[in-house]
């Protein structure tokens, strides 16, 4: 135990509070000085009142006799170290009516945290009295032996006479134990030579036979035997040699058996052992080129759906072409309708304006047209019938001449739309023919990205067959099929798989470019489709507004 830091106020002549501190200090010794009377003593009795609640001038019954005349408390606090740590122990007294009530509190100080904390096993002045005696090692009577001397037992023991010094070194060493030890082991050596004399006694009661010639004759007896048994030990010895030679023999002889089953059953998996050496190397090869492998099937797999959306886009394009060559018939049926009519028309025109002159010269010879008022009635040389037939004609003359001027236009828009549906249609039909080539563009490149996704195959089984091969020989059996193996042949290495590898990326490549480029081809169709088909409607409404003219 090695104190720390003491802090005391109301014991004895330190009536204000004090504190000692030791724990700065470089040095292991030191030195309390003073005059007498200044409380050098008094810090010692602190010391020992804070650890076991008494002193040695006064016990454990004078506490009142501590505190400061006048005071109505103390209290004493020493702060120590210890095998298990730092610890803070404090004391308290009250003077009271009944007495001097005592409280202790004993406290750990956490590891680098500064705080302490105190104790539960000490809540109680007895508890706290025996987990100081646990803390420090000693209890209050072996503490004052053998760390803190009590005030005047060192003058006693140098000025008494030599059984008073080795009575006081006794009790300061507790050698009071080795007395008792002492006592203890003669009365056992006591008892021991008296358990002695009785076996002596026993022996010659019951041995008095036993005289020097029987003792000779026993002596010769027990050479013989030991002579006997040195022989016998001697053969016992070679035995035991030899049965640790048979053994070890017969444990060699295990072993190697052993060690041939277990070399023939090695030998009998080795073929096993090198062919899934082998498969596993194949694997792992064909493992790594396992993506490459699926991303040739999903660009196969999209062109085929490339592929499938041009056949269908190709019909759609093959009916659109179909309707609109109907159209384009039913349009040029209508205008070959119209121009048969045409001429008819044209005659029954010229005719009627043959009579505008004749109709002029009339109305110059009457005073007026037939239907005026001047001139009511027809001229003598004009019979009945031909005037109703000139009055018909002149009412008839304008509704002519406008449906001729509406035909002449219809004919000119008819004629534009006919040129219009014309461009639509060859628009039409050279989409159709572009997109007809993409989609056997398409189809040929489906067909070079399948023929390349087969050369990388070959390329990847002729890899892992190389990788097998190398661990082949002539004469061995093929770990596939079985059969002898009579000749190797050669493979391609790596280099033949990274070519295929490559070509087959370059194939998927342009046949993702060739569907990209399909699908806006698809588009430029759709357009030209439906600018076909609107020209197709307006050179048909056109040719109907002809027709109706």
């Amino acid at each position: 135990m090695t104190p720390l830091e003491l802090q005391l106020e109301g014991f004895t002549c330190y009536r204000r509070l004090a504190r000692v501190r030791w724990g700065g200090a470089e040095a292991e010794l030191f030195a309390v000085t003073g005059p007498t009377g200044a409380g050098k003593s008094t810090l010692l009795d602190a010391i020992t009142y804070a650890l076991y609640g008494q002193t040695p001038r006064l016990g454990a019954r004078g506490l009142e006799s501590l505190l400061t005349p006048g005071a109505t408390a103390m209290h004493v606090q020493l702060t120590f170290r210890a095998a298990r740590g730092v610890y803070r122990v404090t004391r308290a007294a009250q003077r009271r009516a009944g007495g001097v009530t005592t409280e202790v509190r004993v406290e750990r100080a956490e590891d680098g945290a500064g705080a302490w904390r105190q104790l539960p096993e000490s809540e109680r002045v007895r508890d706290a009295n025996r987990a100081i005696e646990e803390i420090v090692g000693l209890d209050y009577a072996g503490f004052t032996r053998a760390v803190l001397l009590p005030q005047g037992a060192f003058d006693e023991f140098l000025r008494g006479d030599a059984a008073e010094r080795r009575r006081l070194l006794v009790a300061l060493l507790g050698l009071d134990r080795v007395e008792r030890v002492r006592e203890l082991a003669g009365r056992l050596a006591r008892d021991a030579e008296a358990q002695a004399g009785g076996l002596e006694r026993r022996l010659e009661e019951d041995y008095a036979d036993a005289t020097a010639a029987a003792a000779r004759e026993l002596t010769d007896r027990r050479d013989e035997l030991r002579a006997e048994a040195s022989g016998l030990e001697e053969r016992v010895t070679d035995l035991e040699a030899r049965l640790v030679v048979a053994r070890d023999h017969a444990r060699v002889v295990g072993v190697l058996a052993a060690l041939a089953a277990r070399a023939a059953a090695l030998e009998g998996a080795a073929a096993g052992v090198a062919a899934a050496r082998r498969e596993l190397e194949a694997g792992r090869r064909a493992l790594a080129l396992e993506p490459v492998r699926q991303a040739h099937e999903a660009a196969a797999a999209r062109a085929e759906r490339a592929a499938a959306e041009a056949d269908a886009a190709a019909a759609l394009a093959a009916d659109k072409a179909a309707a609109a060559t109907r159209a384009a018939a039913d349009h040029r049926a209508v205008a070959a309708a119209g121009d048969e009519r045409r001429p008819r028309a044209e005659r029954e025109l010229d005719a009627l304006q043959g009579l505008v002159p004749a109709l002029a010269t009339l109305q110059r010879v009457g005073g007026g047209a037939p239907g005026d008022a001047d001139g009511a009635a027809a001229p003598r040389w004009l019979d009945e019938a031909e005037w109703a037939r000139w009055q018909v004609a002149e009412g008839q003359l304008p509704e002519l001449e406008r449906a001729t001027a509406a035909e002449a236009q219809a004919r000119r828009r008819a004629e534009r739309a006919r040129r219009e549906e014309a461009d639509a249609r060859a628009a039409a039909e050279r989409a159709e023919r572009e997109l007809a080539r993409r989609a056997e563009e398409g189809k040929a490149l489906k067909e070079e990205a399948e023929r390349r996704q087969a050369a990388l195959q070959a390329a990847t089984l002729a890899d892992a067959v190389a990788a097998v091969r190398s661990h082949v020989h002539v004469g061995e059996h093929c770990p596939v099929c079985g059969n002898p193996v009579t000749a190797l042949r050669g493979g391609g290495g790596d280099a033949a798989l990274a070519a295929a590898a490559a070509a087959a990326r370059d194939a998927t490549d342009r046949l993702e470019a060739a569907r990209a480029d399909y699908v806006a081809h698809r588009s430029t169709l759709a357009a030209a489709s439906e600018r076909r088909d609107g020209a197709a409607a307006v050179a048909a409404d056109a040719a109907a507004a002809a027709d109706a003219a």
